[in-house]
């Protein structure tokens, strides 16, 4: 297969993750990817609990490069041999595996429910903790 059939692959998946993303919005939580990562990430978690810095880096690395494998290896695998079975398939399934990893339907709402209401209140999805209880530190994280 040539560069140029590759490219065109991903621009169909991609196309496809963006009509997915704006007609249906999330995927249900059942199915997310990203959901059973964090799943497989908070049992890491757990059993890394540790009060040496340099043991946590140590863990957090493994643990985040073999989430990371326990998914991608088998995606792999499973698409390489897709794409031979059916090609129809193939880039559908690419397509809601790509756009599972964006959400421009759902950051919309929240943008435009934030810009409705911006006061405190307004921002459940960004705001964890009351804004005076947040330290510097925690104000330029995510979380």
């Amino acid at each position: 297969m040539t560069l140029d059939w590759k490219v065109m692959d991903i621009l169909i998946m991609l196309s496809g993750a963006l009509a997915i993303d704006l007609v249906l919005g999330e995927l249900p939580r059942l199915v997310h990817p990203v959901v059973w990562m964090g799943k497989i990430t908070s049992l890491w978690e757990r059993a890394g609990i540790s009060r040496h810095p340099a043991a946590q880096f140590a863990y957090g690395m493994m643990m985040t490069l073999f989430t990371i494998g326990l998914f991608a290896v088998p995606a792999y695998f499973i698409f390489h041999e897709l794409k031979d079975i059916s090609y129809v398939v193939y880039v559908t399934l690419g397509a809601v595996v790509l756009k599972s990893t964006f959400s421009l339907r759902e950051l919309r709402r929240v943008a435009l429910e934030v810009k409705r209401d911006p006061s405190e209140e307004g921002m459940p999805h960004f705001v964890v903790q009351p804004p005076n209880r947040l330290s510097n530190f925690s104000t330029a994280s995510p979380l």
